[in-house]
């Protein structure tokens, strides 16, 4: 009996630690995964967070559906990032693509879902590649709930698991930035000017393009270039005009001899040397890719861009292309 009583003591012990056990055990949030970039930052502003975003390709990519599952869906990392982040995916399946580029049937409602899918996938596309420099997947964003960058980590052996994912993140980073990012939101004037100035610097050049529309705002906030850094900005615009203008085949030049000769921009004469020198660059670049050089025109640009500031330390190479342009424009028209 005694025995009996003594097994009876110690079950109910093992079930009562079993209970507390549970009890303190962290509850898992839940995963809701957002598959649209818009609705994404709308939910994250809306609830005060940032967004982890995913890129796939689940049926062609090895290794995606593995490190989603085993990493990104697991309790360890919804446990410590989904209270934080909203969570977007963007799978770019191949079974998506041939949906959007291969037709079923000849109908005009065949045609219509094909336009949009093609216009669905194009943008996804372009937010990829172009706006944050995704060329390998699975690969993890960190992100404002603007979309401005965080942090990244990409798929390796060592980050197919959770421990791994953890050590290959830049936790003071990504606290950094979020810092910059909600000093950037609550500052006005003079002081927004100095935050948006602030996050651009601490911004890997790599990931400057999400930033694209503060660049663009920064003359509201500093109009009268107290900071200094006005000239600064204009230029950063200037890359990003001239790149629309290249992706759609038109004078990407123009833009930088424009920002260049604008006498209200407060551009430094090594920023408007760098200006010169970038539209040179991009005429050599066309003359590359068409086989036409317009030599009269590079050698223009190049001239103004050492004339800027000889003794910059970019003049030297400034000169030597000049040199070579000169020779090249002289053949020419021969």
């Amino acid at each position: 009996m005694k025995l009996k009583k003594i097994f009876k003591l110690i079950s109910a012990a093992v079930i009562l630690l079993s209970a507390a056990g549970c009890s303190k055990k962290q509850k898992v949030p839940e995963l809701v995964w957002q598959t649209d970039f818009e609705a994404a930052k709308k939910i994250a502003a809306e609830n005060n967070k940032g967004i982890m975003f995913l890129f796939t390709g689940s049926d062609w990519d090895r290794y995606s559906n593995k490190f989603k599952k085993n990493v990104v869906e697991s309790e360890q990392f919804l446990i410590k990032y989904a209270d934080d982040f909203v969570f977007l995916n963007f799978d770019f399946a191949e079974r998506e693509f041939n949906a959007a580029y291969l037709p079923k049937n000849d109908s005009q409602e065949e045609a219509d879902r094909i336009e949009k899918a093609q216009k669905d996938f194009a943008e996804r596309d372009y937010i990829a590649r172009d706006i944050y420099s995704v060329n390998q997947y699975p690969t993890v964003l960190f992100l404002s709930q603007e979309g401005w960058y965080f942090d990244s980590v990409i798929y390796t052996d060592e980050t197919s698991t959770f421990t791994g994912f953890e050590k290959a993140c830049h936790s003071a980073q990504i606290e950094k930035l979020s810092s910059l990012a909600e000093k950037v939101r609550k500052s006005s004037g003079i002081e927004k000017a100095e935050a948006i100035n602030e996050l651009y610097e601490a911004t890997p050049a790599i990931y400057l393009a999400p930033l694209r529309d503060l660049i663009a705002s920064y003359p509201e906030y500093d109009p009268e270039n107290k900071t200094g850094n006005l000239g600064k900005f204009e230029q950063a615009k200037a890359y990003f005009d001239a790149y629309d203008e290249l992706v759609h085949g038109r004078d990407a030049a123009a833009v930088y001899v424009t920002v260049a000769e604008n006498k209200d921009n407060h551009l430094s004469e090594a920023e408007r040397q760098n200006m010169y020198f970038m539209a040179a660059l991009v005429e050599l670049q066309e003359g590359k890719d068409t086989g036409s050089y317009d030599y009269g025109a590079i050698v223009d640009y190049l001239q103004k861009a050492y004339d800027c500031d000889p003794n910059n330390e970019i003049g030297p190479d400034i000169l030597y292309q000049l040199e070579k342009a000169r020779q090249q424009y002289k053949a020419q028209t021969k």
